[in-house]
């Protein structure tokens, strides 16, 4: 009798990582518009690694609303936010260089001569022109994945 194993370790499943580190078990294939509708305000991302034993790099690739969950695959949970900082950050959309951009404008408008207007509103309006840009990444992303 020491051939016995647990149920769960002898079927192959679709394994997939929530953020707050409980990993679950599928043991069907089913649909990622499944799982982000039991998890909203989530994607689901395959897990792939490349490289070597020791450079081994993991890429996480978005799928698709319509796409299948297979079995033997790991499949990691992204929040929107974790989606929305890495495609902006891959447009070069950083925040540091829209602050500097829109002081750079504020320089210009105070030194012909309209330094009250900017002056009082230059947080509000740094905070306007970044909140542009990531609504802008924001609805790019919704358009690619809207089912």
């Amino acid at each position: 009798m020491g051939n016995c194993q647990a149920a769960e370790t002898a079927m192959p499943a679709a394994e997939i990582e929530h953020p707050d580190g409980k990993h679950e078990r599928i043991y069907r294939s089913i649909r990622v518009s499944h799982v982000m509708s039991t998890n909203p305000g989530y994607y689901v991302a395959v897990v792939t690694c490349s490289g070597g034993a020791e450079t081994a790099v993991k890429y996480a690739t978005l799928l698709q609303p319509d796409d299948n969950l297979h079995i033997g695959q790991a499949y990691r949970l992204v929040s929107f936010e974790e989606v929305l900082r890495e495609f902006c950050s891959k447009k070069r959309v950083r925040l540091s260089r829209l602050i500097q951009r829109q002081k750079e404008r504020e320089e210009r408008k105070t030194s012909e001569g309209g330094a009250d207007e900017v002056g009082n509103s230059s947080p509000e309006m740094v905070k306007l022109v970044v909140s542009h840009k990531v609504e802008n990444c924001a609805m790019k992303i919704l358009a690619f994945f809207s089912f």
